[in-house]
């Protein structure tokens, strides 16, 4: 059974007690090796330039902690306890502005950096309206401002290029008879093809969602 902590999805492996994927709830701002909070929000007249980084993940410090707690519960050492990355992918992060009731907009996107704790950055100007929303969020009040990231499952991606292979095998070994050549090269094609469009319809696509709010940014 699934179970949460410190922020953290884990999903039992094999129904191993010892064996766990692990996933972030929700994306947070980066930090620096220092500890610091890749934020800054810099006023220039009428125009306001806000530079943020953002992940999904979880860091060394947080898994460790997973670690020995989930220990503790099943009776064996930390060293024991065998933590690995979900299978989900986070692809395009989103920066948004809200209307302070639950109501977001993009006002900016980024490409992640394509692995865990697949970073994104932003850098843009903003305006009056947006600064305030931007001074809301780091004052602690909720629906001002969020990173919304993208998900899609590794395992789809793998499974259709499977599929994919084996069909071009098949194809190859129909060739051999002359007389059966059009009829199995179909069969082995449909079969394929069906397989395909029943993983596409598997596919669900996800996504992370993070009120700024919550990330104890301190007030510019």
């Amino acid at each position: 059974m699934d179970q949460i902590l410190h922020d953290v999805q884990l999903s039992p492996v094999d129904s191993q007690p010892r064996n766990w994927q692990y996933r972030a709830l929700r994306p947070n701002v980066a930090l620096t090796q220092e500890g610091r909070a890749q934020f800054t929000m810099i006023a220039a007249g009428s125009i306001t330039m806000l530079s943020l980084t953002t992940m999904w993940g979880v860091n060394a410090e947080t898994l460790e902690t997973i670690r020995t707690e989930l220990a503790a519960a099943n009776g064996c050492t930390a060293a024991q306890i065998v933590l690995t990355p979900s299978t989900i992918e986070a692809n395009a992060a989103a920066l948004q502005f809200g209307d302070g009731s639950g109501a977001f907009l993009t006002v900016s996107t980024a490409t992640s950096s394509g692995a865990p704790p697949y970073h994104a950055a932003f850098n843009l100007m903003l305006d009056k309206g947006q600064a305030e929303k931007a001074r809301n969020a780091l004052a602690g009040k909720t629906g001002w401002m969020a990173v919304r990231y993208a998900l899609t499952s590794g395992y789809a991606a793998l499974a259709e290029a499977t599929v994919v292979r084996d069909a071009s095998a098949s194809i190859d070994v129909s060739v051999r008879s002359e007389s059966d050549t059009v009829h199995v090269g179909v069969c082995a094609s449909e079969t394929a093809r069906a397989s395909i469009e029943r993983m596409h319809q598997d596919i669900k696509d996800d996504f992370a969602f993070a009120d700024a709010a919550h990330w104890g940014l301190p007030l510019g």
